[in-house]
């Protein structure tokens, strides 16, 4: 027992003809009559009205509705039912925006899980070409180098036969 509460709270008095009437009026209150049941029947779950609420999944993947489609919060209205689904009793609270739930949260988290993923995917391929690109340049480059050097030594050893036959020749003649 909470010693703030008072003790109508958990005992009741003796019943009496008015306090009949006042529970009477207060379950009247509470209570759901055939004509609201009837009108509810063709409504939909006011939780599937809201836009953000709804999961589609096709193909395994989370496709996010875009609320253009029949039914879409009209269905309410047209049912003569408060905006947030509750009927015009005075149960509609106007709701402020609070944190997504646990299962928006898992979801939110591993959207942006794959999104990361996958821009690190995009930058490791852009790297693999630069450094393809890299390579390509650098293979360029060792070729040129060993074709000159390869020049070099051609042209080396066609200036030592050039000496080679000049210097015979003229040593031959003088012997």
């Amino acid at each position: 027992m909470v010693p703030r509460r008072a003790e109508g709270y958990y005992f009741t008095d003796a019943v009496t003809p008015e306090r009949r009437k006042e529970r009477r009026r207060e379950f009247e209150i509470a209570a759901v009559s055939e004509e609201e049941v009837r009108r509810w029947l063709g409504v939909r779950y006011s939780g599937w009205e809201v836009r953000w609420r709804v999961r589609h999944l096709r193909n395994g993947e989370l496709v996010v509705g875009d609320g253009d489609e029949k039914g879409h919060v009209a269905a309410p209205l047209a049912a003569g039912l408060a905006p947030d689904g509750h009927s015009e009793m005075g149960l509609g609270i106007e709701r402020r925006k609070c944190k997504p739930g646990k299962k928006r949260r898992i979801i939110l988290r591993t959207k942006k899980r794959k999104a990361e993923e996958a821009a690190l995917r995009r930058r490791e391929e852009a790297e693999k070409k630069k450094m393809t690109e890299k390579e390509r340049e650098e293979a360029e480059r060792e070729k040129r180098t060993r074709r000159n050097r390869e020049k070099k030594i051609k042209k080396r050893a066609r200036e030592r036969e050039k000496k080679t036959k000049g210097g015979d020749g003229g040593v031959d003649s003088g012997e």
